[in-house]
């Protein structure tokens, strides 16, 4: 499903991919810019064999720290530079776009209504944030603090531990990949923000109703899928851009002739791989499988949390489809669950059950869940409903957390989420778990197979 063959949309969004190309050569100017720092730095570093001393470290620190300042001075002034630059490009464009002059009656030419551009000034485009956030002016000085930061920190690692210059420029090296790809993302982020900026500016002094049109590809976020086909009587009234590399553009409303579909009606249209890939298995289970409403997902162009979803009157395990799935379900045997609850406490885990939990993980589409590991007091909860395959696979979870730590687990949220279903299927004759259960895990396991490319 497209959003729309309307011209002035086509030609607007082909105009914003031409900018996304153009801030992806500009990225590669900045990151030889960045590049060129890090040599200097390195040879700064380089000139003491060891940071072992307090006079070493503070001798390189001052170096570094004057670079640093430099290329955060660049940086501010070269986008700068471009901010004007998009902005004389983007009046231009609009120009072309909606200015143009039509015939009427006996090939008399006049003009359409014309937008005014007067109001369009540098110190306007950069006082508003590129990405919801900063300014260009913040997104320098944010970007300096983190390589002064990464190099700081090996720096002062150094200095205690007495390391030899190469070992602290490799531990600088693998912080500065992180700073490299934070800077290129506010780089296409900033490029195209320009032009949006300045159009939103030409609309709001021209008293321009615009429509917000997201590009209908698969490969956005649902803020901006529910924000699609959306009518602002000014451009005041839209939200900001939501999020760094945002596709989405504002169109004046009189040029968008036909309705764009809405956000149900193009969810709906896609595939299951793409819906699960745009909602996240959590709210796909809660929209799919218990009647969350799409649009109780987002308000006002902001992602909800999980915790934030209104539940109280969609779901409810007394509807019928939600009954359905529950009770191909197995519950689980009372005496091998307490057994299951009286080890976990053994353990120094709490088992939680009861309406409240039922409730939580209605709202979750889950059966069982850990909460608490970050703070330090890890508790398991079970619906009244679990199955067999639910109590066991969250024993797998919490010995994959004592293994691998909760942030590594985190990161590894594929591979353990692939190695438990695995074990619950090779185990599930004396796991107790039916065969519905089991293909249900199957599909599961063939999902985030897929998520890692290991189909």
């Amino acid at each position: 499903m497209r959003n729309t063959d309307n011209e002035i949309l086509k030609k607007t969004l082909l105009h914003y991919i031409n900018l996304e190309y153009y801030a992806n050569s500009l990225d590669e100017e900045f990151q030889t810019l960045l590049n060129e720092l890090q040599a200097r730095c390195r040879d700064a570093i380089e000139s003491q064999k060891t940071i072992s001393t307090k006079a070493s470290y503070t001798a390189v620190y001052r170096i570094i720290k004057e670079e640093v300042d430099k290329f955060q001075k660049e940086l501010e002034e070269r986008l700068e530079e471009q901010a004007e630059l998009i902005m004389n490009q983007e009046t231009e464009f609009l120009d072309g776009l909606y200015n143009k002059p039509v015939e009427e009656g006996e090939g008399n030419v006049i003009k359409t209504a014309a937008l005014a551009f007067s109001g369009v000034t540098l110190s306007k485009v950069l006082f508003s944030p590129i990405d919801g956030r900063d300014t260009a002016k913040q997104f320098a000085e944010r970007t300096g603090k983190n390589i002064l930061r990464s190099y700081d920190t090996p720096l002062r690692s150094g200095y205690l531990f007495g390391q030899k210059s190469e070992e602290v420029t490799a531990q600088v090296s693998n912080q500065m990949k992180q700073v490299a790809r934070g800077m290129q993302s506010g780089i296409l982020t900033a490029i195209p923000s320009f032009a949006k900026t300045t159009d939103r500016i030409v609309f709001l002094n021209n008293n321009v109703e615009v429509v917000w049109c997201a590009v209908l590809d698969g490969r956005g976020c649902i803020t901006c899928y529910s924000l699609n086909g959306l009518h602002f009587k000014s451009v005041s009234l839209a939200p900001a851009i939501p999020h760094n590399r945002c596709r989405c553009v504002l169109c004046p409303a009189k040029d968008i002739t036909e309705p764009l579909p809405t956000y149900e009606e193009y969810i709906e249209s896609l595939s299951e791989d793409d819906q699960l890939h745009i909602l996240g298995r959590n709210r796909y289970d809660l929209w799919k499988n218990y009647g969350i409403e799409l649009k109780q997902f987002v308000n006002n162009g902001r992602k909800l949390r999980l915790d934030e979803i209104d539940t109280a009157k969609s779901f409810s395990f007394s509807s019928e489809k939600s009954q359905e799935i529950l009770d191909k379900q197995q519950k689980v045997n009372p005496q091998k669950l307490k057994k299951v609850i009286a080890g976990l406490a053994k353990n120094g885990y709490e088992v939680k059950m009861g309406d409240e939990i039922d409730r939580y993980l209605n709202a979750m589409g889950r059966e069982a869940a850990i909460y608490g590991v970050s703070e330090g007091k890890p508790f398991v909860m079970y619906h009244s409903k679990l199955s067999a395959s639910g109590m066991f696979e969250e024993i797998i979870h919490l010995s994959q957390i004592r293994k691998y730590g909760i942030e590594k687990a985190r990161a590894l949220y594929n591979e353990l989420e692939i190695e438990a279903k695995e074990k619950l299927l090779k185990f599930a004759e004396s796991y107790g778990i039916t065969e519905y259960e089991q293909d249900v895990i199957q599909n599961m396991l063939d999902f985030h197979k897929k998520q890692i490319g290991r189909e």
